[in-house]
């Protein structure tokens, strides 16, 4: 049976809205096969957003995933919910990356309350609720990483 990997991001705990997210989730059909709480070290999150920074080449993206994860708690999700294609259909539940452009019907558009353009005035990541894998190899490599630290790596010298 297919799965999908997510994670409540800080904004989703510090608002309070994770009873209110996850209720969303299974009244769309949704199980939570797997949980688990991570405290996040910087090599846990860097490794996470790698290819996002090999693709933005942007110290200030390191040092903004840095200060909104760092040192924080999350809850992390395996997710199933009896369809073959279980990453898309939570990706669509879960809506446009920016809430500003989600769907009123999607989690970002229902409790989304920031938006690219505010984030970057103040120079931070986008608070957008949740993460969620792409596709199926996202989910296994991403599943092992957050529950099993497997594939975490340190030393981080990046040069661009």
């Amino acid at each position: 049976m297919a799965k999908t990997f997510v994670f409540f991001k800080p904004d989703t705990i510090d608002r309070k809205l994770k009873g209110n997210v996850l209720q969303m989730i299974e009244d769309a059909g949704f199980t939570v096969v797997d949980k688990t709480k991570v405290k996040v070290t910087r090599d846990l999150i860097l490794t996470h957003y790698l290819e996002v920074i090999e693709r933005l080449k942007s110290h200030d993206f390191i040092t903004a995933i840095e200060k909104e994860f760092v040192g924080q708690e999350i809850e992390c999700l395996e997710l199933e919910d009896g369809h073959p294609d279980t990453v898309q259909r939570f990706r669509d539940l879960l809506g446009a990356t920016n809430p500003a452009l989600a769907s009123s019907n999607t989690i970002r558009g229902r409790y989304g309350a920031d938006s690219y353009e505010e984030a970057q005035k103040e120079n931070r990541v986008i608070r957008n609720l949740m993460h969620a894998s792409g596709d199926e190899p996202s989910y296994f490599k991403e599943r092992a990483l957050w529950f099993e630290n497997e594939g975490i790596l340190s030393a981080f010298d990046f040069d661009f």
